[in-house]
């Protein structure tokens, strides 16, 4: 059950596969600045494919769930990190070879990150990553790539989430663990909540990849996280229905 006045983030989902089979996407006369924007800046047609769809759904966020004017331009931070000028709102975005998340929220600070689980099968690469407490604690777990995946991107989203101006180290990210929680933490369950009240929100949007948003817990109400998978197909018709955005 859901309440319109609990803090709310939104959380989209837009596989990458499905960017790959619109072909002239500078076609759609909305998309034609940002269209040259990504040519000038990538190389390879994937890249441009992925920041043309990335602005595109930054800018259907703005409009149906922080409710913004276009107006109020996309910048980045010194750490490179997205926001909307003078908008009190929050976003986070990642993507890799299969998907692009973004989260929205008017009001809760959050950090998104998504990551191909295959790619954590070589065990080795846990110490570039983890400290020496957080190797010892998973070495008898299952599923190890799995669990590594787990761990980096609640890192990575974490360091997302903390705002942080300097170099992201993630073996200096603590994520507050006791060692009995850390099984809990890897386990199959979808949300964690650790003891400085810091949530992980896990989702897996197929059996290659894995996704986390991470948030704190700052008021007595529920934090509602939606889900919602949106085809580039859909969002194509969405731009040419509200060109008067861009």
């Amino acid at each position: 059950m859901t309440n319109s006045n609990w803090p709310k983030i939104d959380v989209i989902f837009c596989r990458v596969s499905n960017i790959l089979s619109f072909a002239n996407l500078e076609s759609i006369s909305p998309i034609n600045d940002i269209y040259i924007e990504a040519v000038q800046k990538y190389r390879f047609e994937r890249d441009i494919n992925i920041h043309i769809i990335s602005r595109l759904l930054l800018i259907y966020g703005r409009q149906e769930y922080l409710s913004l004017s276009p107006s109020h331009a996309l910048q980045k931070k010194k750490n490179g990190l997205p926001y909307f000028d003078r908008s009190s709102s929050f976003i986070s975005i990642s993507h890799n070879k299969d998907w692009i998340i973004i989260s929205f929220s008017k009001s809760i600070v959050q950090g998104v990150d998504v990551e191909h689980i295959d790619e954590f099968g070589v065990t080795e690469f846990a110490s570039e990553f983890l400290s020496d407490t957080e190797q010892k604690n998973i070495l008898n777990l299952r599923n190890m790539p799995r669990v590594l995946a787990r761990l980096w991107t609640a890192k990575e989203a974490y360091y997302k989430h903390s705002d942080a101006q300097y170099y992201f180290d993630p073996k200096n990210i603590d994520l507050c663990f006791r060692s009995d929680e850390i099984s809990n933490f890897c386990s199959e369950q979808s949300k964690f909540t650790n003891s400085k009240q810091q949530n992980f929100h896990f989702f897996q949007p197929d059996k290659s990849n894995c996704v986390c948003l991470t948030y704190k817990t700052i008021t007595k109400s529920k934090i509602e996280v939606i889900e919602k998978h949106v085809t580039v197909r859909n969002l194509f018709k969405w731009v040419i229905r509200n060109s008067a955005l861009f």
